[in-house]
């Protein structure tokens, strides 16, 4: 049993990551000599009574291995996606989700079904004879990339042969965090003789069974149907491929927008969110790839609420291929403890019009102060709230509309701290956001004054 194989590993902080199998930590455990961490089952693995880091060489004696709870509770909120379908959610519930939707996956290297993924992932990690691994000499020049079944024939090769004499000699050599001595290559080499001695033997077997090949091959080359179904299954492999590249684009994008949000989030509760190649998003969000997309943080102020949103490209739930559906997100902050809760303040949503027209499309979120969206985060975030329909896709899809040009539109989103009269709303979206915070505000009081003037003379 190996650790938790997921599609978003790259966002996971690695001190979540099993430093041996290089999966999401399953039952994590803690070696107390370098305070790494490894799957319980990768610990268990190792013979004798020390475990040696993957990470650092250091030595742990096995008593001295203890299950780390504080780590694997927290690892319980974890957003996690499966690695095989499109499903997101709490690493607490991720178990239950594949024993349910993936009872029997498939290995994509041999193509071999088991009862779990979890069986799946140890048979991939150290038993598919199909997978490419590297040659324990790596380290000495041995860069080959081998399938796990051709080990024992490398080893037998000319290249391999010669990295062994030139490392045997030598009297030591520099690790990452300790020197090996020149004893404990000539152990290694007593083993690494011994795979030889048995590769040796396979090769006669293997001549063997290439004679019996070549007496095969003329009715293997007669047997069309078998060939044609052979070149089916590679082209279903291939897409799979560029699928996984697909999604794998997906986390880099995701990845991006993170370092995006920590180098420059807004403090004066508003967000002008630049949304690119917005084609491909809603294609993205109608095959299931990536339903929908966070926006940049912000902050109500410097020390206030942390927020983001959410759209989904293709609409959600009911509104699936009609509308865009866009969502307020409380998130949890670093000044939350200091802070009134729940949050009371409205929320304006506004699509911008880029032709100059302000014909804006804009919508304002009253509070529900009792729904837990408004409440303190527990947790990461917060259920969104929002508009299901906030704008009608044909709106977004008719050729040289006012919201999308160069395939870019902006979505603008502001707190709304003084309850400004919706008479003046249309005014407060048209400000230019090229103007500072404070010349903005300035420029709302005086038009707010103007407003009540009117209504008194009124």
């Amino acid at each position: 049993m190996v650790g938790y194989k997921i599609q978003n590993l790259g966002s996971i902080d690695s001190s979540y990551k099993c430093s041996c199998c290089s999966f999401l930590l399953r039952n994590p455990a803690q070696l107390i000599e370098c305070a790494h961490r490894l799957c319980q089952s990768c610990v268990n693995n190792q013979p004798g009574e020390s475990i040696v880091c993957p990470q650092c060489n250091e030595k742990t004696l096995r008593s001295k291995v203890k299950p780390d709870r504080g780590c694997r509770n927290d690892m319980q909120s974890l957003t996690v996606c499966c690695a095989l379908c499109g499903w997101n959610g709490p690493l607490k519930n991720y178990e239950a989700h594949l024993g349910e939707k993936h009872p029997n996956p498939m290995c994509e290297f041999c193509h071999a079904t088991y009862p779990s993924v979890i069986d799946l992932n140890e048979h991939v990690s150290y038993q598919c004879p199909e997978v490419l691994v590297h040659c324990p000499l790596e380290v000495f020049g041995c860069e080959d990339n081998i399938r796990r079944t051709d080990l024992s024939k490398h080893y037998s090769t000319g290249r391999h042969q010669r990295i062994l004499i030139n490392v045997v000699p030598s009297r030591e050599f520099q690790s990452s965090n300790s020197i090996v001595r020149r004893n404990e290559l000539e152990e290694s080499l007593d083993v690494l003789s011994t795979v030889i001695q048995q590769a040796n033997e396979d090769q006669g077997h293997l001549r063997n069974e290439c004679r019996e090949n070549e007496r095969n091959l003329e009715a293997l080359l007669q047997d069309l149907s078998v060939s044609r179904k052979s070149v089916e299954e590679e082209f279903v492999f291939l897409q799979k491929l560029v699928n996984d590249q697909q999604i794998s684009q997906c986390d880099i994008v995701s990845i991006q927008q993170k370092l995006h949000d920590m180098k420059s989030p807004s403090s004066d509760g508003t967000l002008i969110w630049r949304i690119t190649d917005v084609k491909q998003k809603i294609e993205d969000a109608k095959s299931n790839v990536q339903p929908s997309i966070l926006s940049p943080v912000f902050y109500s102020s410097p020390t206030g609420y942390k927020i983001c949103l959410c759209l989904h490209p293709n609409g959600n739930d009911s509104a699936q291929h009609t509308h865009m559906s866009l969502y307020f997100v409380l998130m949890r902050g670093e000044y939350d403890s200091i802070l009134t809760f729940p949050f009371c303040f409205k929320m304006i949503f506004c699509l911008i019009d880029q032709t100059g027209k302000q014909q804006h499309i804009f919508d304002v979120l009253e509070p529900d102060l009792s729904s837990s969206s408004y409440q303190r985060p527990q947790s990461e975030k917060n259920t969104p709230i929002g508009f299901i329909k906030f704008v009608p896709l044909r709106i977004l899809q008719q050729g040289n509309n006012a919201y999308v040009r160069n395939d870019t539109m902006f979505i603008k989103a502001m707190i709304d701290f003084t309850n400004h009269p919706k008479e003046i709303l249309s005014y407060v979206l048209n400000i230019s956001p090229g103007m500072t915070a404070v010349a903005q505000h300035a420029m709302i009081e005086e038009e707010r004054r103007v407003h009540q003037q009117r209504s008194v003379s009124k």
